[in-house]
């Protein structure tokens, strides 16, 4: 291909177009008839725990469920109101928001091929049946793709450019994961190992480990504090 036609391939131009179609059908396929089915029963617990913001906590301290994903349910109750589309709405942003991060994590990773990965991303996520089902249900799940996404994105960022912001950023992204749901700790504990592995430097593993052990730490304090042994 001649170079006039890399660079038209590659423009920013093609790349805001195809991202602006993805997102506006990706938008379309997720809030058709949203409202129009009742609460599943997992869609009744978020009502539930969401009802009241200063009663989360006691609310979800005999359940297994972390609070973050409830306390921003709860606010946005409090600014939209209370309806299947409302409540369901949140995990469409989320979903959008995830394909945002995922095209710029690609486009991060090679510039060269920037368009050619925004298309073939926001065609895979756009259609995936499971993202569709999991955007279109009132729970944290999209929440936790997005931020489980930004989470690497960031520690892969420090470990190849050592920039620490990087790695304070996906600290607090990684705290925030896991008390939306603890299932991110699977995730964030693979993306550390990942990285310690495909870049095994003594910086990356001391400061990924540190990172981890500190927010593990923090974890068990708050977990501790918030819910108590023999409630």
């Amino acid at each position: 291909m001649s170079e006039i036609g890399n660079k038209l391939l590659n423009s920013k131009t093609h790349i805001y177009v195809t991202i602006l179609l993805a997102v506006t059908i990706s938008l379309m396929i997720r809030i058709h008839n949203l409202g129009t089915v009742s609460f599943f029963w997992d869609e009744t617990f978020t009502w539930y725990v969401s009802e009241s913001t200063d009663q989360i906590i006691a609310k979800i301290s005999r359940d297994v469920h972390p609070p973050a994903y409830f306390f921003f349910v709860s606010i946005w109750k409090d600014l939209f109101g209370i309806s299947e589309f409302s409540l369901r709405f949140p995990s469409v942003l989320f979903s959008i928001f995830t394909l945002l991060s995922l095209v710029h994590y690609a486009s991060a990773i090679s510039r060269s091929h920037a368009v050619a990965f925004t298309i073939i991303i926001s065609t895979m996520f756009v259609f995936s049946p499971l993202d569709i089902h999991l955007s279109r249900f009132a729970r944290q799940y999209t929440l936790i793709m997005f931020l489980c996404t930004c989470f690497s994105y960031s520690l892969f960022e420090f470990a190849f450019s050592g920039n620490k912001r990087f790695l304070i950023f996906s600290f607090f992204i990684a705290l925030l994961a896991i008390y939306s749901h603890y299932m991110a700790l699977v995730y964030v504990t693979a993306t550390i190992i990942t990285i310690i592995l495909i870049k095994p430097s003594r910086s990356n593993i001391i400061h990924s480990l540190s990172s981890y052990n500190a927010g593990a730490l923090l974890h068990a304090t708050a977990e501790y504090t918030l819910f108590p042994v023999g409630y």
